[in-house]
């Protein structure tokens, strides 16, 4: 490995702050796992540092934007990059699941009791993109950083879905947000991780309940 700069004191990276004790482990990790594809190499990261978004998942992106910041400023050298294969958007197709359902016109007392689903499996992932396809006048994209899911139900009615939501992590640039909060750069790297985008929200066309 080529020379490195002595780490003399922490970093903010990626909304993360790092001790000195913890950029030695970084550069120490990136040296004994020099031959890893980059991707690995920040899971590997993230699993030593605990670094983990709310819902338990590690922050890989986050890691690889840390990662690339700590080469340009010289602590770490990084393997060299793997030509990857350009993905591929799979196109959403309609299916009867996600068909228009039975009007429901009431008020919120006579629905009941209204929960929050996280979607946490591959079968309610591919509803929740179908209907946020379907009937979301923008679309369904794929999320980019950290993101959740939640289908909308009625509890008495499990079977019955009301509409979806969809969190997702905060752009790391937004001038009318920076300048709303009144914070400077210093302060976006440490609370940008406290900061979240309701990216969709959708209450069906068929239901029609106040409130």
């Amino acid at each position: 490995m080529d020379m490195v700069k002595t780490v003399t004191k922490p970093l903010t990276l990626s909304g993360r702050y790092f001790s000195k004790k913890d950029l030695i482990q970084v550069q120490h990790t990136v040296k004994l796992f020099s031959k890893l594809p980059m991707t690995e190499l920040a899971l590997t990261l993230c699993e030593n540092l605990n670094w983990i978004t709310p819902n338990g998942k590690n922050k890989i992106n986050s890691c690889l934007i840390a990662l690339e910041k700590l080469e340009n400023e010289g602590y770490i050298k990084l393997p060299k990059k793997r030509q990857q294969k350009k993905r591929e958007t799979k196109k959403i197709v309609s299916s009867n699941k996600t068909q228009e359902g039975s009007p429901i016109n009431c008020s919120l007392e006579e629905l009941g009791v209204v929960e929050l689903q996280v979607v946490s499996n591959k079968s309610d992932d591919q509803l929740f993109n179908e209907y946020i396809e379907r009937y979301h006048y923008l679309g369904y994209k794929h999320p980019i950083g950290s993101a959740l899911k939640y289908l909308i139900r009625a509890k008495d009615e499990p079977k019955t879905i009301l509409g979806c939501l969809l969190f997702s992590s905060s752009v790391w640039h937004l001038a009318d947000r920076d300048s709303w909060i009144g914070w400077n750069k210093k302060d976006r790297e440490k609370r940008l991780n406290l900061v979240i985008n309701n990216s969709r929200f959708l209450i069906f066309p068929w239901v029609n309940v106040q409130c």
